[in-house]
């Protein structure tokens, strides 16, 4: 919990705006020598102390009658307010708000819910029931109302919701896009997937094609959106396909896999940005990991392709790969009790005999 429910009770500060504020009393401050009570500190500053910190240990007595003294640390649960209005005042040496302290608002929980599923739901209602026609209300449009009705209903206040969005991610974000149309105008990308074509289809054959175009146009992904660059080979590869004689649907079948394989690079698509913004990774470490993936991905891809004409053995094969993944470590840890069991009986029954 935030804070003890005593604590919320006694300010007379909304929810919304309530905070954490640690502030450190001045050496000279007319706090000194008085106890909370004395000093009639939440009535004169709208704030309740939930700790003192002295010398660096937390002081477990109760906190009304502690006596306080300068340098003492105090945790403060308050409002948005008492930085503006006493981060100078001369009773504190230092007031700093703790980063993401605000309470959640329980109470509002099941409204807030309700309008996420709401908004869910329309959109997925618009898919079937209008076919091919321009939504009633659009995802962006839905989420713009989902979020002002939060804030009409206290979910959240307009500051919260300010604060939530990471404009760094977003100025990323745009700038890829600007990347990508600088790549694709300039023919850059374009003559790098006729550069790939042409080695596919110089070694000839089904699989070298659609493996080749599987890799070029993941590769694109990296640095184009996944759309633009479905986009950008899909012509190259269907006149190649054509000369080559290769099924256009494995070849959409290609492109399409590979233009969702963005994992080497924070820039290939919008949730690598997202999560590379809240996590505070490196690119270098979505190379590393994403290399991997990349050319696992790649590698089962032309498995795929090679095995065109045996389906139900791919999909039995993915199946049990499937329950492997599910059951195998459900099976490791029941074998790893079993032994464990084993081992622990060994070593006390040697213990009984000589008891």
């Amino acid at each position: 919990r935030h804070i003890d429910e005593e604590h919320t009770k006694k300010t007379n500060v909304d929810i919304l705006e309530r905070r954490l504020v640690q502030v450190v009393v001045a050496l000279y401050s007319p706090l000194i020598g008085k106890t909370p009570r004395e000093a009639r500190f939440r009535t004169k500053f709208d704030a309740a102390i939930v700790a003192v910190q002295r010398r660096g240990e937390r002081m477990k007595q109760k906190i009304g009658d502690i006596k306080l003294k300068g340098g003492d640390v105090l945790l403060l649960d308050t409002g948005s307010h008492f930085l503006s209005n006493y981060r100078d005042d001369k009773a504190f040496a230092l007031v700093s708000e703790v980063e993401k302290s605000s309470p959640p608002t329980r109470s509002k929980m099941w409204i807030a819910m309700s309008l996420g599923i709401s908004m869910i739901a329309v959109q997925i209602a618009q898919s079937f029931t209008r076919t091919g026609k321009e939504p009633f209300i659009s995802l962006w449009t839905g989420a713009i109302l989902t979020s002002s009705a939060m804030i009409l209903t206290r979910c959240m206040s307009g500051k919260q919701a300010r604060q939530s969005m990471d404009w760094n991610v977003y100025v990323s974000v745009a700038s890829a896009f600007g990347v990508s149309k600088a790549i694709e105008g300039t023919h850059v990308a374009e003559s790098l997937g006729r550069l790939f074509i042409s080695a596919s289809s110089y070694i000839g054959g089904k699989v070298p094609i659609l493996s080749g175009l599987y890799l070029c146009t993941g590769l694109l992904s990296e640095v184009l959106t996944n759309s633009a660059a479905a986009a950008l080979m899909y012509p190259i590869a269907a006149a190649a396909g054509d000369s080559l004689g290769v099924d256009p649907k494995l070849i959409s079948v290609s492109i399409m896999l590979g233009a969702s394989s963005a994992f080497m690079s924070p820039f290939g698509y919008q949730c690598n940005l997202m999560v590379y913004g809240a996590g505070n990774y490196r690119t270098i470490e979505f190379v590393k990991f994403g290399t991997g993936l990349k050319v696992w991905m790649w590698a089962v891809s032309t498995a795929l392709f090679a095995l065109d004409d045996h389906q139900g053995f791919v999909c039995c094969v993915s199946m049990a790969m499937a329950l492997a993944t599910i059951a195998g470590p459900f099976l490791w840890c029941s074998i790893k009790a079993v032994f464990t069991k084993k081992e622990m009986s060994n070593l006390t029954d040697p213990l009984l005999l000589s008891s």
